[in-house]
């Protein structure tokens, strides 16, 4: 009796998680379509504000486009770079650091006298080799003459996404502030 209960319960529970998986009210929070790839998604800490890097399916290094995208969800989005994302592949920069133990992936751009750096942190083990499971993300905001910073936005949680652009966009020793 027990077990048909619970089988029940099983065969109503699976198809309503399936459906939920599958919904796009689970990418609701980033600000990239739903048939776009999320690179780099974060909500911002103590704002309503997310920022998402948003990729066409299948971007390589000379097809499809690539945007940064700065706002709250569900309302217009604030800040948009570049306007028309196809081919914007050469506009952004990309790097990956792996110093003792820990993983830092940077997307960054330039505009208008700023340079854009979109991080993630994570790792920062011991000499135990035992991770102490930090994790974070900012976007850091700084005048490309000096390196004057203008905004440090740390991010709630560890930014979602494929949270890589190797081998699509121009590596960021390149990027000169």
């Amino acid at each position: 009796m027990l077990t048909q209960i619970f089988c029940s319960i099983r065969r109503l529970l699976v198809p309503v998680l399936l459906f939920a998986l599958a919904c796009p009210a689970a990418r609701a929070a980033t600000l990239c379509q739903p048939d776009e790839v999320v690179v780099y998604h974060c909500a911002l800490r103590a704002s309503p504000q997310v920022v998402s890097v948003c990729a066409s399916p299948g971007l390589t290094r000379t097809v499809g486009g690539l945007q940064f995208r700065q706002g709250a969800p569900g309302m217009p989005v604030e800040r948009v770079y570049p306007a028309d994302p196809a081919g914007a592949q050469a506009l952004f920069f990309w790097q990956e650091r792996r110093p003792y133990h820990s993983s830092l992936k940077e997307i960054s751009f330039r505009s208008e006298g700023v340079v854009y750096t979109l991080s993630a942190l994570e790792g920062a083990a011991g000499l135990s080799g035992t991770t102490k499971g930090f994790q974070g993300g900012e976007l850091l905001i700084e005048k490309t003459r000096g390196g004057e910073k203008l905004a440090r936005l740390s991010c709630e949680a560890y930014p979602e996404g494929t949270l890589d652009l190797a081998g699509i966009v121009t590596d960021a020793a390149e990027l000169a502030p």
